[in-house]
């Protein structure tokens, strides 16, 4: 079997840094970095989630989405939300295709901060993955 590249390795003590600066600037409940495949890349979640089930959940939300995009004069999707009892999830595509964020919102959270710099963010994800 082949090794992999190393430059194609996820630099995943970055990827942390870069999720914890974001749950904390949005006082959120959690982020998740994962591929749109269904594969978590990393997480930092107040609470329990089952990740096998969640996040292909998750993306599989964000894969119906963009075939929603499709249909509607090819419209590239930006982001979803699903508004839950208690929480919110926010689904953002980044720059790279193959990821995704899924932020985790309660009602302290403020999340203007982080979607104002979501570029740059999205960037340095793209950097480090």
């Amino acid at each position: 079997m082949d090794n992999p590249n190393p430059t194609d390795i996820p630099k995943i003590s970055k990827l942390n840094e870069i999720i914890d600066d974001i749950k904390v600037q949005g006082d959120l409940s959690g982020v998740i970095l994962a591929y749109k495949d269904g594969r978590l890349i990393v997480e930092n979640t107040e609470g329990t989630y089952n990740f096998d089930e969640f996040i292909p959940l998750i993306a599989s939300a964000l894969r119906s989405a963009e075939d929603i995009g499709d249909c509607v004069s090819g419209r590239k999707v930006k982001k979803i939300i699903a508004q839950l009892e208690d929480i919110s999830i926010m689904i953002l595509k980044t720059k790279i295709k193959s990821a995704f964020l899924a932020l985790i919102i309660n009602e302290e959270s403020c999340v203007g901060s982080v979607l104002e710099n979501f570029d740059t963010l999205s960037k340095q994800i793209e950097e480090n993955i």
